[in-house]
């Protein structure tokens, strides 16, 4: 049946992430839905685009824990000296280590 294999296409017309509810606009409601786009993407431009990213964010002068992590610098967190093991002073927590970032 061509019918199974025929998608719809939806738009996104709001997103309320205090609810976690997503409005689309549709000319049909589907069975199901997903929210992933299935356009294609030319992969060529990926590599230039990252790469130009990526020197134009080690060559500023700004701190940030993307700079840190690109730059294979030693984190910083709000707050907490860390010398030697970097979980130490979050309990070995690693998700409050995080949370603390710089």
């Amino acid at each position: 049946d061509d019918k199974a294999f025929t998608s719809s296409r939806a738009s996104i017309v709001d997103v309320d992430l205090v609810r976690g509810k997503v409005q689309v606009l549709c000319n049909e409601v589907p069975n199901t839905c997903s929210i992933i786009p299935d356009d294609y993407v030319n992969p060529a431009p990926l590599p230039a685009a990252i790469s130009r990213n990526l020197r134009g964010l080690l060559e500023s002068s700004s701190t940030s824990v993307l700079r840190s992590f690109v730059s294979r610098e030693r984190p910083t967190f709000v707050d907490v000296k860390t010398e030697g093991d970097l979980l130490k002073p979050f309990d070995g927590s690693a998700v409050e280590a995080i949370r603390s970032l710089q």
